[in-house]
């Protein structure tokens, strides 16, 4: 869709915030706002969803280490990353 903005905002100099936008935009556009939107929250979903499956070993360690010491320093968190092939890059 493009960088838009849509609504207007209503204030109340009485409430000191807002209220409500009005709708200066379709129904269709609302739709197409709410395709686009559906599209990213699923789309950022499958990309956590295969992060944590490709990752659940490593996730279980970290799970398991602190279940038995409750804390991991930064550098025994860098270093489990590390053992999983998962470091962070140099910038």
């Amino acid at each position: 869709m493009g960088p838009l903005t849509l609504g207007h905002k209503q204030d109340s100099p009485f409430l000191g915030r807002d209220i409500g936008r009005d709708k200066n935009y379709s129904e269709e556009v609302a739709y197409a706002i709410d395709q686009e939107v559906r599209k990213t929250i699923d789309r950022a979903y499958e990309n956590a969803r295969e992060l944590l499956t490709k990752h659940r070993e490593t996730l279980d360690l970290i799970a398991q280490t602190l279940m038995e010491k409750e804390t991991i320093e930064a550098e025994a968190f860098a270093e489990l990353m590390k053992d999983a092939g998962l470091e962070k890059p140099n910038s």
